[in-house]
């Protein structure tokens, strides 16, 4: 459920586009620097965003300075260096190591516990540097996990226990403690956000595996339904769902009191979520050939 908070990186200030690639560039070398390469593959601009928030909503120090990495070999990249920034990092590999547990109890195979294998080491070192948290994290996980057992037909059930999860995410760091309840808000109102389109983004991959998926059971998909007439007959409520959880988020992100990074923060909730969510839907209406196709396309592009 990691990598769909993006930024609409075009819209943004030549500064402004500089400064969220430092901190995204940031939370790598976070990562690189303090759990080593390996789990650098495990990136996403989700953790990127969180670090953007907390660091602009305190009144830390940022620094910035230009360095080499593997990728940039030969020419240095503003990174940015704080607190937040390390934080961010941290909570990308509990969330990692929480999504490879939860692969291979839905999934299973060789392929899953892999991956689990090799993530470990990282989410314990996480867990040990914020123990609360990843309690917290691994309790809602859970409770998420024992409604997806007994085939929960509950939005609101499963979209809250994932939202309480990325609540902890963002009410975590102490030096943003002042800002906590419009944080847990915020976080609260994005997992439900990630959950559903996560649901809705895997709808044929779930029907094909015989796996969990919350939109099969609330929305009643019968044996025999084509995909294409269950994604078709689900579209419109989905659509207002996604939007309903981005309006609540962005009601309580316009409470925020703000030191720097506000038109970062406000390009991803306003513009790059937005556009993640207009792109899936879009995508979902779609036939599973017209996809096929594009995927085809797509390959011959490259």
């Amino acid at each position: 459920m990691l990598g769909y908070v993006t930024c609409e990186t075009g819209e943004l200030k030549v500064k402004d586009n500089a400064r969220y690639g430092a901190y995204y560039c940031g939370v790598c070398q976070s990562i690189a620097g303090r759990y080593g390469q390996m789990p650098r593959l495990l990136l996403s601009y989700d953790a990127a965003f969180l670090a953007v928030l907390l660091g602009g909503i305190t009144d830390e120090e940022t620094l910035i300075e230009r360095r080499h990495c593997l990728p940039h070999a030969l020419k240095k990249k503003p990174v940015t260096a704080s607190p937040a920034v390390d934080y961010a990092a941290d909570m990308m590999l509990l969330l990692a190591g929480c999504k490879a547990e939860d692969d291979v109890h839905d999934r299973g195979g060789l392929r899953a516990r892999l991956v689990r294998t090799a993530v470990r080491p990282f989410f314990r070192k996480a867990e040990a540097a914020h123990p609360k948290a990843a309690a917290r994290i691994e309790t809602e996980l859970a409770a998420l996990s024992a409604l997806e057992a007994a085939s929960c037909d509950s939005l609101d059930e499963t979209g809250m226990a994932f939202g309480r999860v990325m609540g902890t995410v963002f009410t975590g760091y102490e030096p943003a403690a002042a800002s906590c309840r419009i944080l847990e808000n915020m976080g609260m109102h994005l997992g439900r956000w990630i959950y559903l389109i996560d649901a809705w983004e895997d709808v044929e991959e779930d029907l094909d595996e015989g796996s969990y998926n919350p939109l099969l059971y609330r929305f009643d998909y019968q044996a025999g339904e084509s995909k294409e007439n269950f994604r078709q007959r689900i579209h419109n409520a989905v659509q207002e769902n996604m939007m309903q959880y981005l309006a609540q988020l962005a009601k309580a992100a316009d409470l925020l009191d703000t030191h720097a990074n506000r038109p970062i923060i406000d390009n991803v909730i306003y513009m790059g979520l937005l556009r993640r969510t207009e792109d899936s839907l879009a995508k979902g209406r779609k036939t599973h050939h017209e996809r096929k196709k594009e995927r085809e396309h797509d390959g011959e592009s490259v």
